[in-house]
């Protein structure tokens, strides 16, 4: 299997393993069986994010690519918050499907941890029994 095909498997698992994550937390702290914009959410759930990037870094560093933590949950960190600032915009001033904002977001977080990835991996140290 080339790099490229491993990078995507950890990738995938990184962001599928996350995303799982952060509905299993938000499921277990929002008592509620339907979610709406007039829920009113615990304080603790502005820690979901977060959480996520941090579960995202752990499965990518336990297939063994380096990523850096700090660059990793700084700049995770801010693309995650500020996704949600941007999609609460979005989903309050335009007539737009929620769910479609949800996969456009989705699509651009994932296209920035594919990034993350491939930049980090570019960056190890090729071993020397890999030929």
């Amino acid at each position: 299997m080339t790099q490229t095909w491993q990078l995507l498997l950890i990738w995938l698992a990184a962001c599928v393993i996350a995303v799982i994550a952060g509905f299993g937390l938000l499921n277990i702290m929002v008592q509620d069986t339907e979610i709406s914009y007039a829920t009113e959410l615990p304080r603790s759930v502005v820690t979901v994010p977060m959480i996520c990037v941090i579960v995202f870094w752990g499965v990518v560093r336990a297939a063994g690519v380096l990523l850096e933590p700090v660059r990793t949950f700084t700049f995770g960190g801010l693309a995650v918050y500020l996704a949600l600032f941007v999609v609460g915009r979005v989903l309050v001033s335009v007539a737009i499907d929620p769910v479609f904002v949800l996969i456009l977001v989705l699509v651009i977080l994932m296209t920035l941890g594919w990034m993350a990835i491939r930049g980090a991996a570019r960056a190890m140290p090729q071993s020397v029994d890999r030929r």
